[in-house]
């Protein structure tokens, strides 16, 4: 009897130190910090960014649907804006390069420079926009809980969460944030960055805005107008 409870002990005593070699959870501020850097030292990803709430009037009325693209360090990109009107659905293709931009409309083979100031997604992920809103622009950053994402099965994603303001989240909600302060919460699958989602705050009907990043660092096709 004895030695069948010292053996219990034995057992439990190795499953406590065990325990105490478990790695612990990451602090909010290490989190961000080191998704952060996963998307800065990426070669490509993938992204789409899509919004739920009060539709947004685009281009000569048409509502926007989402955005899907690729992205290349360190500022060229590839984005298919969808978007609707009287209940058909058109794309217009954006390819930017540094400070060129060219467009391709639904009915054309044709691209086009554009100029004047034109967002593209090689303004959202460079080095001064997604990246500088998370690394300075977010208050009150807290632990939330895990969660999982219907567009990315399987994966446990750990969750940070704050209050976000300034001129870079206007970049992030493509020139159509309403107010001036939103509430993110970031997604996060080891050290790589899943979603920011973005829900606006002070106004009669928030929209939710989610930027989501995935395949990095796999071959992208970037179309060369010239």
């Amino acid at each position: 009897m004895r030695r069948y409870l010292a053996v219990v002990l034995i057992a439990a005593l190795s499953v406590a130190a065990c325990g105490d070699d478990a790695e612990p959870a990451r602090d909010p501020e290490t989190l961000v910090d080191q998704a952060t850097a996963r998307v800065a030292a990426a070669d490509t990803f993938r992204f789409q960014v899509a919004y739920a709430g009060e539709p947004v009037i685009a281009e000569a009325g048409a509502v926007l649907d989402r955005v899907d693209g690729v992205f290349s360090a360190p500022d060229d990109a590839y984005s298919v804006v969808r978007l609707s009107a009287l209940g058909l659905i058109g794309e217009l293709e954006l390819v930017s390069d540094g400070a060129e931009v060219w467009r391709r409309g639904p009915f054309t083979d044709e691209w086009e420079p554009m100029t004047g100031d034109v967002l593209t997604a090689g303004d959202l992920f460079a080095a001064d926009g997604l990246l500088a809103l998370l690394d300075e622009d977010i208050s009150g950053l807290q632990a939330g809980e895990p969660a999982e994402l219907d567009v990315f099965p399987g994966e446990q994603l750990e969750t940070v969460e704050g209050v976000v303001s300034g001129d870079r989240l206007v970049l992030l909600t493509l020139g159509y944030l309403q107010g001036d302060r939103a509430q993110i919460t970031l997604f996060v699958a080891g050290d790589e960055l899943r979603r920011v989602e973005l829900v606006e705050l002070d106004v009669d009907l928030p929209r939710r805005w989610d930027i989501d990043l995935w395949a990095y660092d796999e071959p992208v096709d970037i179309p060369q107008p010239r």
